[in-house]
């Protein structure tokens, strides 16, 4: 007898081809899902994609929120966005949801339709809720208003089939908030193996180059970025800057007068691997805080995949993996001085630059996105037979 196919239903804000960390991550997974045979797929997203047999998807009518908008709007816009999704679960046929946070307001009002129809649901944490609020000084850790959203997050995780989310950090903390919780699952983020295997890596920028690319918003430190490539013009460095990207903080770049740096706002996943392919060092300069301790910027895995030696702030868990596998180095923000003499060290050593290259030639394939899709569907394949939801 042929299985039957698991209707699964995928709600996040963005999806590929934008470039933006939650549209690339449903993109790989929904591609595992898919080559699997054992899902008929269907993605709720702002974003028009083409249908196939097996998966749809379905624009909603809501904008998804923007991280240029002042935070009242960008809440109103999350609320809109999430009313709209509660109220399409609730009559949308599916056996299986899996939603993707932040958006943290769609995602928890998502989660609760999905609980009034007692339809299971996979929460996806890709940034701690509500710790982004209190790391951005938006609420206070210790209000009336921020104990019940603490309690209210600790139910959405408690009530999911499971929890997936981006590194061991966010993944122990999830753990012991919920009284180690066993189902959370480690699914980080990478690389686009089919894109940047296309991508040319030979011809090199004349100049020696540094890169940053991505959002351009609070938690990102640009005023660092400024400040090292001012001191490389103060010291007659020839190094130049790029930066890609968009956000709450581009105003800062497009109004710097700094003449070796160059802002390109934001560029298609191509456009940018190219740019990254021509560079000769990838930056990653975030605030020095609980949340930024806890990241592992996509941005990094876009390095590796390239192979782009690196250079991060502030010391935090993805610093601590580029260091274990002598890929990169890592700093606290204060330390431009250290951050500077790097940058000329990689720029004038070449024997440097080549023993880093080697070693993230030797470790890039462990990063491909498509191959941690993959391993994550065959988790959650063996879960749904488990449950019975899947038949062996």
């Amino acid at each position: 007898m042929k299985q039957k196919r698991i209707r699964l239903s995928v709600i996040t804000d963005k999806f590929f081809p934008l470039n933006t960390a939650s549209a690339i991550r449903i993109k790989a997974l929904r591609d595992a899902w898919a080559a699997s045979g054992y899902f008929d797929i269907t993605v709720f997203t702002a974003t028009v994609i083409e249908n196939n047999e097996h998966v749809k998807h379905v624009k909603s009518f809501f904008l998804a929120p923007s991280n240029k908008s002042n935070k009242v709007f960008r809440l109103w816009f999350e609320f809109l966005l999430g009313a709209e999704y509660f109220f399409r679960l609730l009559f949308h046929r599916t056996d299986l949801v899996f939603i993707s946070s932040p958006p943290f307001v769609v995602a928890v009002l998502s989660s609760f339709a999905t609980r009034i129809r007692k339809i299971p649901y996979i929460f996806d944490v890709r940034d701690l809720y509500p710790e982004v609020y209190f790391s951005a000084n938006i609420l206070n850790r210790n209000s009336f208003i921020s104990r019940a959203i603490i309690h209210l997050e600790k139910s959405v995780y408690q009530h999911s089939f499971f929890v997936t989310t981006v590194t061991k950090g966010l993944q122990k903390h999830i753990q012991e908030k919920c009284g180690e919780m066993e189902h959370v699952y480690l699914v980080r983020n990478g690389y686009i193996e089919k894109l940047i295997d296309n991508v040319s890596t030979d011809k090199k920028n004349e100049k020696f180059t540094v890169i940053f690319h991505g959002n351009l918003g609070t938690f990102q430190d640009v005023d660092l970025i400024l400040r090292l490539a001012q001191k490389c013009v103060d010291e007659s460095r020839d190094i130049e800057f790029v930066i890609i990207g968009e956000g709450s903080k581009d105003y800062i770049l497009k109004k710097t007068t700094i003449p070796n740096v160059t802002y390109l706002s934001r560029l298609g996943i191509e456009q940018v691997y190219n740019k990254i392919s021509k560079a000769h060092v990838g930056i990653s300069f975030r605030k020095d805080n609980f949340i930024s301790c806890q990241s592992f910027p996509v941005k990094l895995y876009e390095y590796i995949g390239i192979g782009l030696p690196m250079i991060i702030t502030p010391k935090c868990e993805a610093g601590e993996l580029i260091e274990q596998y002598q890929i990169g180095y890592q700093f606290a923000p204060f330390d431009l001085e250290l951050i500077y003499s790097k940058i000329v060290e990689l720029s004038e050593n070449q024997l440097s630059m080549n023993k880093l290259l080697e070693n993230i030639s030797s470790i890039r394939h462990r990063f491909s996105r498509e191959k941690i899709a993959e391993h994550f569907t065959q988790l959650l394949i063996y879960d749904l037979k488990h449950q019975h939801m899947i038949k062996n």
